[in-house]
Formats: C-alpha cells, structure tokens, sequence
C-alpha cells in the first residue's frame, strides 16, 4: 500500500481531485497500515501538500475537503502528532 501512496505523491499535481478521492480509497481507519511510521508520514505529508498547493481545489469542492479529513483521522486516530497538528490547521483554515 506504500507504494500505491507514493505513487499518488508523484501523480498529484496531473490530477489532484481524483489523487486525494483514491487516496482517501486506499487508507482506513485502523488498518495495520495507518500504524506504520512510514505510513504516518508519507500521507500526512502529502495531506499538508494539498493544504500548501492546491488549497483551491479543496476550498472549491465538498467532498475533497471531506476525503481530506477522513485521510488525517486515520492517522489522528493511530495517535500520529503530526497528523493531529494538520487537523487542527484545517480546522481553523475554514473558521
């Protein structure tokens, strides 16, 4: 599954929408995945890259800003502090 989140990592800036949709398809909430640390930092980093590049794109559409959120939670959820500080700047991003 890394693989498959490094691959999105490179294709993200082709199509974001359709990246952040599939990747929201291939992590889950409590799968052994969500626990690696090269997990945990593969996807956060690319979650902070959709708030950096292509805020927009997420800004625009409900659904993107909603598989956002459902990607951090895996890993809020699997207690990744990073993870847990970019949810709270999407929180306060749309105050």
């Amino acid at each position: 599954m890394h693989d498959v989140v490094q691959t999105l990592a490179h294709v993200a800036p082709q199509g974001p929408g359709a990246t952040l949709l599939c990747l929201r398809g291939v992590v889950d909430r409590g799968d052994p995945y969500s626990y690696d640390s090269l997990a945990q930092e593969a996807t956060t980093d690319l979650c902070a890259r959709y708030l950096s590049e292509f805020w927009e794109n997420i800004a625009d559409d409900d659904n993107l800003l909603t598989a956002l959120r459902e990607v951090l939670t895996v890993f809020v959820v699997a207690g990744h502090p990073p993870a847990i500080d970019l949810s709270r700047q999407l929180g306060e991003a749309f105050r």
